[in-house]
């Protein structure tokens, strides 16, 4: 129930958004759009996401116990799958039950694929910080508490190491502690025990958020919206996304766009073009997500082989 709310919470949003901001105006960019620079967002979009499986598997393959051939087409299809979940959590419980079937222990993979989201996060969170202060008019001084946000990411992990969660559960749950610690303990020996592979995953993560900001900057350049930084564009594209993460609509349908809005029109842009952007980008993706996972499954892809 609470699911089939929050969809239609998110596409009420974006329905409405699309209703005020002039449904024709907006069909206008879209047919409008520059085809060079679409192909140049479709390309940015897939190197960003072999980069993000590149990622994934530098964690969850610590023991060198797969090719990335094999991860790739799986990484895919929890990709897909987590599209469509709320929360960006989908892809790491997909990925988890697929790659049980390979071998790998179901708390591996979560506590992995988890490091691998907080680094995600981490540095989500500081491109937008820097995106919101280095707006016009907005003083550095006045957002200061900003900079210990990631703390409150991190300290609740390192709390849990140091202090048993038996304090939070009921001991009928030793099953779910159980689970809870043996997942946070793989979370937290990747950083402990694989600095190196942890330092490349942030790196090349901080590399895949600077080519989603190209791909979005790319979107405004076919709408005819060439007046605006690479620079701006990347770091008020991680702010918006971040609003994913909260569990108000599925998957950030409709708050994502309505924040990008609000973000990119203090730069003067028009809000049916950042809606605009918005959308193509959500549609691209998912045409990208979906259909090498469909072919590959139609194909005959097991995710269990």
């Amino acid at each position: 129930m609470r699911k089939a709310l929050r969809i239609l919470f998110g596409l009420t949003l974006l329905v409405l958004l699309i209703g005020y901001f002039d449904p024709g105006a907006i069909a206008a960019k879209l047919i409008g759009l520059n085809p060079a620079f679409v192909a140049a967002t479709v390309f940015l979009i897939l190197i960003a996401t072999f980069i993000g499986a590149y990622n994934t598997y530098l964690l969850v393959n610590l023991e060198d116990s797969l090719t990335f051939s094999i991860f790739l087409p799986r990484y895919w299809l929890a990709w897909a799958v987590g599209l469509v979940f709320p929360g960006q959590v989908g892809d790491i419980a997909t990925l988890s039950a697929v790659m049980k079937r390979r071998g790998l222990n179901i708390t591996q993979t979560l506590g992995r694929s988890l490091a691998d989201k907080l680094i995600y996060f981490v540095l989500m969170l500081g491109f937008g910080c820097w995106g919101i202060v280095t707006l016009p008019g907005v003083s550095l001084a006045s957002y200061w508490p900003l900079a210990i946000l990631p703390l409150m990411v991190v300290a609740p992990l390192l709390y849990w190491q140091r202090h048993p969660i038996e304090r939070f559960l009921k001991r009928r749950h030793h099953r779910i502690l159980e689970f809870v610690q043996l997942t946070l303990r793989e979370t937290v020996q990747v950083a402990r025990y694989h600095p190196g592979r942890a330092t490349a995953n942030m790196v090349m993560t901080s590399i895949k958020i600077g080519l989603i900001g190209s791909a979005y900057w790319c979107v405004f350049q076919a709408l005819d919206h060439a007046d605006i930084a690479l620079w701006r564009v990347i770091p008020l594209v991680a702010a918006s996304s971040l609003i994913a993460y909260l569990p108000i609509s599925f998957n950030g349908i409709g708050t994502v766009e309505i924040t990008g809005v609000a973000l990119f029109s203090t730069l003067g842009i028009a809000e049916p073009t950042v809606l605009s952007a918005y959308l193509i980008l959500r549609i691209l993706v998912l045409a990208l997500a979906w259909l090498p996972a469909g072919l590959w499954l139609i194909a005959g892809g097991q995710p269990h082989r």
